[in-house]
């Protein structure tokens, strides 16, 4: 769902947003899993998405899961963003 959000454009993606934020400590997993993705768009768009998540965070835990995931995404060694693969 993640990499469908990254590759969409248009009104669509707010309903595609919308469904991963619902989706609260399935979706953290989700970004941990989409942060190791080889598609790089589906990367780039992890670190846009945590901070819904970290405003619907029901614990403490998971607060500092969302930190750690933030701290994954500043060692993308993909420089070039969402154009990249």
């Amino acid at each position: 769902m993640i990499q469908e959000y990254a590759t969409e454009r248009g009104g669509h993606r707010i309903h595609v947003h919308n469904r991963i934020v619902a989706l609260r400590l399935d979706g953290i997993v989700g970004l941990q899993k989409a942060i190791e993705s080889h598609h790089g768009s589906t990367r780039w768009i992890v670190p846009k998405l945590v901070p819904a998540f970290h405003r619907k965070a029901g614990s403490d835990a998971q607060r500092v899961l969302l930190v750690d995931i933030l701290k994954l995404c500043l060692n993308d060694s993909c420089k070039k963003g969402a154009k990249s693969g």
